[in-house]
């Protein structure tokens, strides 16, 4: 799965992925880490993130609170 698979796969469960055991799939937040790590290896300087990255970031970070 690439990092557009996941992007689309959040945009179509944003909205209940909390809600549903099978949206917490943990190969979906290990792409997400990968996302976020090739992200960072491009951009050090961190803030001027892409709004897909961001997105990235904020799921993540969502995840990680219900887990």
């Amino acid at each position: 799965m690439d990092a557009t698979t996941v992007m689309d796969w959040m945009t179509k469960n944003e909205d209940d992925w909390v809600h549903h055991q099978a949206n917490r799939d943990e190969r979906v937040v290990m792409e997400m880490r990968d996302v976020n790590h090739r992200h960072l290896q491009h951009c050090p300087n961190g803030p001027d993130l892409s709004p897909k990255v961001a997105q990235a970031r904020n799921f993540f970070a969502r995840y990680e609170m219900t887990r």
